[in-house]
């Protein structure tokens, strides 16, 4: 573990490094900090900066990415490498490794209404940008093992159902939702709807 002194010693370094725009040092000043240190945020956090100097200043995209990668390996749902890396992904198109991204983030999710917000981006993703409306199915399922109630998780099963030609599934969803409908005309346009 880093001494005290150490602290102050690689703040000033990377100050100097930073004034001078010696990228490549800076970087290694950080990742000696992410060596010497056990604090598992502190590590977290020199690996971030590792990042954005890789992004940044060096224009190296990919480092930037394995570096805000080993910081939510560090510290899962570290704030900075998350929205960081959400951002990276989505301008290279890398949709896989987002939807990955946000089903790490429903795991580490503190409460039900943050599993549902990326639950419904997981299934947007695969829903269209992925192309795979039968992979959204899971996604929008879960929601509902989260809140039953959730229309708009069962509309969006329904639509992802109706693209992927899973028309049992998308029965199933009609009648999910009709059971949820109190008016009587309307659950039986729903039901009519699902044959």
């Amino acid at each position: 573990a880093a001494e005290k002194g150490y602290v102050p010693a690689i703040q000033a370094l990377a100050k100097l490094y930073a004034r001078q725009k010696q990228w490549q040092k800076l970087a290694a000043v950080h990742a000696g900090e992410a060596e010497a240190t056990s604090d598992p945020q502190r590590r977290a956090s020199a690996y971030a900066r590792m990042a954005q100097i890789y992004e940044s200043h060096l224009g190296q995209v990919e480092q930037a990415v394995q570096y805000h990668a080993r910081a939510l390996g560090i510290v899962p749902g570290y704030a900075p490498s998350f929205k960081a890396l959400t951002r990276l992904y989505t301008q290279a198109q890398r949709f896989p490794e987002l939807a990955e991204l946000y089903e790490r983030a429903v795991d580490g999710a503190a409460d039900d209404e943050t599993k549902i917000t990326y639950l419904f981006k997981v299934g947007r993703l695969y829903e269209d940008a992925l192309q795979a409306p039968a992979q959204a199915l899971t996604a929008y399922r879960r929601i509902l093992d989260v809140d039953g109630q959730h229309l708009g998780a069962i509309h969006a099963l329904q639509r992802a159902a109706e693209r992927a030609g899973r028309f049992k599934d998308l029965v199933q969803a009609l009648e999910l939702e009709a059971q949820k409908i109190p008016d009587k005309r309307q659950r039986l346009a729903i039901l009519h709807r699902a044959g």
